[in-house]
């Protein structure tokens, strides 16, 4: 496990990468392999991550994790001035079972979410679950089914979020 001062080196070094290169999926693989260096989430690297965070832009995928579940969404606006993403989901991934079980969720509702409790996905973590999606097809009725479980999701990670738990 690092020391706190290897990890405020090691991310303050990815900082000044950041800024150099600007190569944010590079930057965010540094920092998940450090946090798996780490036993427990440091509050250094969710500050960092929030600083990251600043610059969604439109049309990418971010992640919203929460236990063995993760909410992938498309960024269709970053509301800056009061630090909201508007985001369009498009799929609940289950990772409890040895193949991920994925949900469509392109017909469920946006969200207007915190912007900091978002992280970006990276392309290959997004790449294999997006192959796997069906192609869209025009739906007579809404699927309540995927609606009731981006619900389920959005309320348990809130509670969460409220009680102050890991999130």
């Amino acid at each position: 496990m690092l020391s706190k001062f290897q990890f405020r080196f090691c991310t303050s070094l990815i900082c000044n990468l950041l800024y150099i290169n600007g190569n944010h999926n590079t930057i965010l693989a540094l920092l998940l392999e450090l946090r798996k260096l780490l036993k427990n989430p440091c509050i250094y690297y969710k500050c960092l991550i929030m600083d990251i965070n600043s610059n969604f832009q439109t049309g990418q995928i971010l992640s919203l994790d929460y236990g063995h579940r993760n909410l992938y969404a498309e960024v269709i606006q970053v509301v800056i001035s009061r630090d909201l993403c508007w985001v369009r989901p498009l799929m609940l991934v289950n990772f409890t079972q040895e193949i991920p079980f994925i949900t469509d969720m392109r017909d469920a509702s946006d969200l207007l979410w915190p912007v900091n409790l978002f992280r970006p996905a990276l392309d290959t973590e997004v790449i294999s679950f997006l192959g796997d999606l069906l192609p869209k097809e025009p739906k007579a009725h809404n699927n309540m089914a995927a609606q009731q479980q981006l619900h389920q999701f959005i309320y348990q990670f809130w509670q969460a979020s409220q009680d102050g738990q890991q999130l």
